[in-house]
């Protein structure tokens, strides 16, 4: 669905969930009372705890983007944008200087995520910049940047192809996670400095979410790495988290079905959730790469807005007043159940794991809401509600407007 599994968005993304979520799921929970509309709230995506209904009506308007709104960058106060403290291992590892992080290696440059975090390497005009592709693989790169072709499923042929790297990135999707671990190692015999996982995704440490079965490969890259930097004190990573993927994702009609006359709204709409731009992920990347120290051997959150479904529901009727939308409310319980219900029997797929997704993103406890983020430690900025706006307007002139 989301910053969570980065697959193909014409293939997965748009026939799994427009399909599947807006038609399949909102049938099955039709017996849920239709939402009314009017009421206006900060979008979704997942939470941390039940939106407070004493909230009044100007409330429910912000995006809250933490405690920068109407400040400088430097008035960060506030436990939203507080930045969280390192989770560092016990033994600390070797600092290195950032003038020492030149060559950066790329994993997946080709992918949803990829793309974008190449951009944003390439525009930082500080690294040179290597791209890691399958032997079989035909993706064509900008210049200058280098291609290097290697087989994953060799640690020697990777190691070889990262010789005098100091940063690598994996941008690789949810259904290559095994690939990491052979990269894990690679890196460590090539003495790489640093490396980013492909996390770019939910708060997988909260304890509910932790327990979902699509996050297990992920876990499972965690602990490698935590005990690879302890065995290897050169050896450092970043996990970035960003909650959901805003533009990406908003595209594909999934925070608002807007070309549907009933769009579901999870657990009613109102539970805020952290959302984050493509282009931001890649920054978040960069400035990972240019804050060492601080960001060594720990989880950093980042986001752009904090918003919900019903706050989008409310911009997209001022925007178009003569569109009528009454929501239905489906239970991401339930679509939970059915996930697991789909896993036991073996079936293992994007499209059935998107129960799992929804309810991390939208289900109560789940951690959607990102509590503290680290905008300010990596040189980030954040979004506006004029922001949201723009791009409720494309996403509704896209899915309206015959042919756009």
């Amino acid at each position: 669905m989301h910053a969570y599994i980065h697959v193909s968005v014409s293939t997965c993304i748009r026939t799994c969930i427009r399909t599947d979520v807006r038609t399949n799921i909102r049938n099955s929970t039709r017996t849920d009372a239709n939402i009314q509309g009017g009421e206006t709230h900060r979008n979704v995506a997942q939470v941390l705890s039940r939106t407070k209904d004493r909230r009044d009506d100007s409330k429910h308007h912000k995006v809250r983007r933490g405690s920068h709104i109407n400040q400088s960058s430097q008035g960060c106060q506030g436990r939203r944008n507080a930045t969280k403290p390192p989770k560092v291992n016990s033994q600390t590892p070797t600092v290195y200087n950032m003038t020492t992080i030149q060559n950066v290696a790329i994993a997946g440059a080709s992918g949803d995520l990829g793309k974008p975090i190449l951009e944003a390497l390439i525009a930082a005009k500080t690294f040179n910049v290597t791209i890691l592709s399958r032997k079989s693989s035909t993706a064509t790169f900008p210049d200058p940047v280098k291609v290097v072709h290697v087989d994953y499923s060799s640690v020697e042929d990777i190691t070889a192809a990262l010789q005098g790297q100091d940063a690598v990135v994996s941008a690789l999707t949810t259904v290559a996670m095994e690939v990491q671990l052979p990269l894990i190692e690679a890196c460590i015999a090539a003495g790489v400095k640093r490396f980013i996982p492909s996390e770019f995704s939910a708060d997988i440490d909260n304890p509910k979410s932790s327990t979902l079965p699509v996050y297990q490969p992920k876990i499972a890259v965690h602990k490698a790495l935590k005990a690879r930097a302890e065995a290897h004190p050169g050896f450092t990573y970043t996990l970035i988290r960003n909650g959901v993927l805003l533009d990406w994702i908003m595209a594909q009609g999934f925070i608002l079905a807007f070309d549907s006359e009933s769009p579901p709204l999870f657990d009613g709409g109102d539970r805020p959730f952290s959302v984050t731009n493509v282009a931001s992920v890649g920054k978040a990347v960069v400035g990972a790469l240019q804050h060492l120290a601080e960001t060594s051997n720990r989880v950093i959150y980042v986001h752009d807005l904090v918003i919900t479904q019903n706050q989008v529901l409310t911009i997209a009727r001022k925007l178009a007043p003569q569109r009528t939308w009454k929501p239905v409310v489906v239970k991401t319980e339930e679509l939970e159940a059915q996930s697991r219900e789909n896993y036991a029997k073996g079936n293992i797929t994007l499209h059935s794991s998107l129960g799992f997704l929804i309810r991390a993103a939208f289900g109560e406890g789940y951690g959607g809401e990102f509590q503290h983020v680290d905008n300010e430690l990596i040189g980030m900025g954040f979004q506006t509600e004029a922001d949201l706006e723009k791009m409720v307007d494309a996403a509704l002139h896209h899915a309206l407007v015959p042919g756009s």
